[in-house]
């Protein structure tokens, strides 16, 4: 380190890597004043309807559509005030084989299409009973009903079914109407008796 080209060298190679390193104006930064606490109210509009409810999408009559993870589709009628249940699907929410191994599956996720008022679908990512997969589909809700006969399988993703966690399902539009979702990397952190790959503790993001 004291030879006078290397450290020329290893000079150039920093101020590489730092670019330009131009002086910003933050004076031309610009970001919205966030509004006080006391402009909002929370509002509670029901209690004790739901059982394990994990989604929701408001619709354009801002009546609300929300998920149970057990199977059960329900919704809350805004000029009435009341839910309402208004459909079902078969899902997968208990491990089978594998005894005292709890399970994230279910009814995971939950968006309406950005042109729902002229379309009306909406969108299900959920775990079937009957398959080792989770299932992006499309259903057509009219009349307060979700129907079945409607679906349009979009995605599947394998699953396995044996050991807990991290199965995640969360859907949204972005602005570009793309419909986007968040898979989870369904697996464990912790080691499992009889199974050929462990985690020995760390986070299982390999």
């Amino acid at each position: 380190y004291t030879e006078d080209n290397y450290l020329k060298h290893i000079l150039a190679g920093i101020q590489y890597a730092i670019g330009g390193n131009d002086q910003l104006d933050y004076a031309k930064a610009k970001s919205p004043i966030p509004p006080d606490e006391d402009r909002f109210v929370k509002t509670q509009l029901v209690t004790g309807e739901f059982y394990e409810p994990t989604e929701m999408t408001i619709l354009p009559n801002f009546d609300i559509l929300i998920l149970e993870r057990r199977g059960g589709i329900k919704l809350y009628k805004h000029d009435t005030k009341t839910v309402k249940q208004v459909g079902y699907l078969d899902a997968y929410f208990k491990t089978l084989h594998t005894p005292g191994v709890n399970a994230e599956e279910g009814m995971l996720g939950l968006a309406k299409d950005p042109d729902y008022a002229t379309n009306h679908y909406v969108y299900i990512y959920y775990s079937p009973a009957d398959s080792s997969v989770n299932r992006l589909s499309r259903f057509t809700f009219v009349n307060d009903t979700l129907d079945k006969a409607t679906e349009k399988t979009i995605l599947e993703v394998k699953a396995q079914r044996e050991i807990c966690c991290h199965t995640g399902g969360s859907i949204a539009f972005g602005p570009d109407k793309l419909l986007y979702f968040s898979a989870g990397d369904n697996s464990t952190p912790f080691d499992e008796k009889g199974q050929k790959y462990v985690n020995n503790g760390f986070a299982p993001l390999n």
